[in-house]
């Protein structure tokens, strides 16, 4: 609750005084003279102060603090004094003087009042009590009897897994064209040569649901075992996706089917501003027994982390390349997601004469 205070304080105030003193000169002059004089006059003040009370109940807390301090109070007094002078001149001379003056000064003062008050509180504790209820239940009638004819048991055909494993896959987006490339590599990891390879590329959305799919060959169309090849597929103006699946088949290569040995050599690789790109040159020899026909070179580049990052892909001028013969070639890599380019690797395929 608030409560006012009041508390006297003496504060010193100059008050200026006139008083008048006549002075009379050896000619028995008088002459007016008017001295100020300054005296310290007591001031009371008083000051309200705001008193914070918790009590269960309105409480008047009556607080009365008297300050009192005393001030020494010089009064000079004028006197009469004899000083020769020639002419009558009228003077005020101010005086100082100290008059205590008692004024009544509001001041704040916090009071805190701590206040005890006893609540009484009904607690409510919960108690399980066992409690004996009886529960009628209707009787069931006896299941009925439903005589189960066996099936024959069918054998379940474990579906082939593919050999041919897609990996690598990286996509690049053509803004200009609007296109969406996917780049990768597949493997054949089976015991057993395959020719007619296709890779099938889906694109999902969030739900998991397909919203593209394209097909596309391989850039080498045979694989022995262990051997890969390069693939790219493209989406015109792509639905929204956020995610995709490759997958790839192949046929066996039957027998009697003999497609050509290519191996690489002298290649190198390196930016060429005059072709536009990273480019790779060398030579192509057909090491087989077998013609090669429209023989075909591909190159894919590699980031630090072995990501694919870019693909190209070129025919020989040569259209066939016999056993033993050698040609040129050079691949631009003019797909590229532009990252920083730190190995690449070589393919070639061609098929055989018929």
């Amino acid at each position: 609750m608030p409560v006012t205070v009041e508390v006297t304080r003496e504060v010193p105030v100059t008050e200026i005084v006139e008083i008048p003193v006549t002075v009379i000169m050896p000619e028995m002059v008088e002459v007016p003279v008017t001295i100020e004089v300054t005296r310290e006059i007591p001031v009371t003040q008083v000051f309200e102060v705001p008193v914070t009370v918790v009590v269960p109940q309105t409480v008047e807390v009556p607080v009365t603090v008297e300050v009192t301090r005393e001030v020494p109070v010089t009064q000079f007094v004028p006197v009469t004094v004899p000083f020769p002078v020639t002419q009558i001149v009228p003077q005020t001379v101010p005086v100082p003087v100290e008059v205590p003056v008692e004024v009544p000064v509001t001041v704040p003062v916090p009071v805190t009042v701590e206040v005890t008050r006893e609540i009484i509180v009904t607690q409510i504790v919960p108690q399980t009590v066992e409690v004996p209820v009886t529960v009628l239940v209707p009787a069931e009638p006896p299941p009925e009897v439903i005589p189960i004819t066996l099936l024959p048991v069918i054998p379940v055909v474990p579906l082939p897994v593919s050999p041919l494993q897609v990996t690598r896959v990286t996509s690049i987006y053509d803004q200009p064209n609007n296109l969406w490339y996917f780049v990768g590599e597949v493997v054949n990891q089976g015991e057993a040569g395959y020719h007619n390879i296709e890779v099938k590329l889906d694109l999902l959305d969030d739900a998991g649901n397909v919203v593209g799919t394209q097909t596309t060959s391989a850039d080498v169309p045979y694989l022995r075992p262990q051997e890969a090849s390069p693939f790219v597929v493209a989406f015109q103006s792509a639905p929204a996706w956020t995610r995709f699946q490759a997958s790839a088949q192949g046929e066996p290569i039957p027998e009697g089917v003999v497609y050509p040995f290519l191996a690489s050599g002298d290649d190198k690789a390196g930016f060429d501003r005059a072709a536009g790109g990273f480019v790779v040159t060398g030579m192509l020899g057909n090491v087989g027994n077998t013609v090669a026909q429209r023989p075909k070179v591909s190159v894919i580049v590699l980031s630090a982390d072995e990501r694919v990052i870019g693909y190209g892909s070129t025919f020989l001028e040569t259209a066939v390349l016999n056993p033993g013969e050698r040609a040129p070639f050079m691949v631009t890599v003019g797909l590229t997601t532009g990252e920083e380019i730190a190995s690449y690797r070589l393919y070639a395929g061609a098929m055989p004469q018929r």
